[in-house]
């Protein structure tokens, strides 16, 4: 039958597929050449769960913008802390996961995503974190075309009215900016490491 909303669609074609690695992409948004072949060598590392470092193209397809190499705690994941007015945002666009991993959810907790019109994947990642933590890869994985039609960004209070209802959390400015800048001293200090070999 039609499907009910994005995330009634992204559910369906997981049920359709038997694929070990589960992952989904937006029409206006893209993959890199090595995202694939970069994820398999994590799963196979055994990491059930993969993101890549944050990037975006502008409305041309032209890459203009990296993220840092940030980290996600696990129990903030959970606790529902990382989305635009928490800790920032998990890139849905380059984070993989695995069928084991996604059928630990519950009917209960599928049917919430699918009901939902712009945070699925918030919850999506909240519930994912209550079984495995999330593997950052020192590449980009996917990357979010900016432009002004993102449905998202067309519909923030319907996308923060989401986040709320399915346990999100937000942050008083100054622990949001200690907590930045924490990770930004942590990847300074993750860079003298490398440059250091």
């Amino acid at each position: 039958g039609k499907d009910k909303g994005m995330y009634d669609a992204v559910f369906k074609g997981f049920e359709m597929d038997d694929g070990e690695i589960c992952c989904w992409i937006n029409a206006d948004d893209k993959f890199f050449p090595w995202s694939f072949s970069i994820v398999a060598d994590a799963v196979l590392a055994g990491h059930e769960w993969v993101t890549g470092n944050s990037a975006y193209w502008d409305d041309q397809g032209r890459l203009f913008r990296l993220g840092p190499p940030w980290r996600f705690p696990r129990w903030l994941i959970k606790a529902g802390y990382f989305h635009g007015r928490g800790l920032g945002f998990i890139q849905q666009e380059g984070t993989f996961f695995t069928r084991r991993l996604l059928n630990c959810l519950t009917a209960e907790q599928v049917n919430e995503i699918r009901a939902m019109r712009l945070a699925g994947d918030f919850s999506l990642w909240r519930h994912l974190a209550e079984h495995a933590p999330l593997k950052v890869l020192d590449t980009m994985t996917g990357a979010f075309r900016l432009h002004q039609g993102n449905m998202s960004f067309l519909n923030m209070d319907t996308y923060y009215d989401e986040v709320a209802r399915s346990g999100g959390k937000s942050l008083p400015r100054f622990i949001k900016i200690l907590f930045r800048g924490m990770m930004l001293n942590w990847i300074a200090w993750r860079f003298n490491q490398v440059k250091g070999r």
